[in-house]
C-alpha cells in the first residue's frame, strides 16, 4: 500500500478481553518449578477492552481502554483519532465487525465532510490486519508472567508496554521476497 504522502495509514482493533488474573510466560515451569499464582481469581470482573491504532508505516501505535465493546467506544476512539490527526487524510483498516460498521455509518452520518476513507479485511481474515502482531507483542511485554492485582495495574502495564514499543519501534520492509 503506497498512500499519498499527505495522508496516514491507521489499523485499528480491538483486544480483549483482558481480565485481571495470573499469565504464563516464558518461565513458566523454568527449572521445573512453575511461579506461585493464586488460584482463584474474578472472570467476570475487572475486565479491561483495548481499542488501539496502529501505523504500519512508523510502526507506532496508541490505544485507550473501555469497559465494554460496542459502536459507542469505536465512535470515541475515531474522535480520540480525529483529535490526534487534525486535518489529515486517514485511511483506516479494520475487519468486518458489525460494531466496526455500525460506527463507520455513524461517524458518515454525523461527520458528512471527514477525512476518514475505512478499509475493511475480507471476511474470516482479520488476521490480515497489521494491527495484529503488533497486540501480540504489546500482550507479550505487559502480560507474560503477570498476576495484576487490580484492573488499573493491568491498563497501567498495556500502557507502558504500548510506550515502550513505540520507543523501540521497527519498520517492517515488505520485499517481494517475503510475499512469494
Amino acid at each position: 500500500m503506497n498512500p499519498p504522502k499527505d495522508t496516514i495509514v491507521l489499523c485499528i482493533d480491538e483486544d480483549g478481553l483482558l481480565s485481571v488474573r495470573p499469565y504464563s510466560g516464558s518461565t513458566w515451569a523454568k527449572y521445573g518449578y512453575p511461579k506461585r499464582i493464586r488460584a482463584t481469581y474474578s472472570r467476570t470482573e475487572n475486565v479491561v477492552q483495548v481499542v488501539a491504532a496502529f501505523n504500519p508505516h512508523e510502526g507506532t501505535g496508541f490505544a485507550k481502554c473501555y469497559d465494554t465493546k460496542n459502536f459507542e467506544t469505536f465512535l470515541d476512539f475515531l474522535t480520540e483519532v480525529e483529535k490526534k490527526y487534525p486535518e489529515t487524510k486517514i485511511h483506516i483498516v479494520w475487519d468486518n465487525l458489525s460494531a466496526h460498521k455500525k460506527a463507520q455509518r455513524i461517524w458518515n452520518i454525523y461527520n458528512p465532510g471527514s477525512l476518514f476513507s475505512f478499509h475493511y479485511t475480507p471476511s474470516n481474515a482479520s488476521w490480515l490486519n497489521l494491527i495484529e502482531p503488533w497486540f501480540g507483542t504489546i500482550n507479550r511485554r505487559a502480560l507474560n508472567n503477570s498476576d495484576y492485582q487490580t484492573r488499573e495495574h493491568l491498563i497501567i502495564a498495556l500502557y507502558q508496554a504500548i510506550f515502550y514499543s513505540n520507543a523501540h519501534s521497527k519498520l517492517n520492509k515488505w520485499k517481494k521476497r517475503d510475499v512469494s
